[in-house]
């Protein structure tokens, strides 16, 4: 039975897509705790040129505790990449 639940639980993490409030049609994806209210970010939209609201708008799948380690570790990888570009 114990083997059954292990199984049968859910992920702590969901992939989201986010859509500008804009209406540029421009989109972001985020990962956020599945137990947490509904995403709104104020992110860059490039079809505008300025920061504005992005709400979340679907789920797009959960994500498994192994793979979201990756994920941030290359979303951590691509920050540094920018950072270094934008000194130099």
């Amino acid at each position: 039975m114990r083997l059954a639940t292990a199984l049968l639980a859910k992920t702590k993490y969901i992939l989201v897509r986010c859509e500008s409030m804009a209406g540029t049609g421009a989109a972001i994806n985020y990962v956020r705790p599945r137990l947490a209210e509904k995403t709104v970010l104020l992110r860059f939209d490039k079809e505008v040129g300025e920061k504005v609201l992005f709400v979340e708008s679907k789920k797009l799948f959960s994500i498994p505790d192994t793979k979201r380690s990756l994920i941030i570790e290359r979303r951590n990888q691509k920050r540094q990449q920018n950072q270094n570009n934008n000194s130099l």
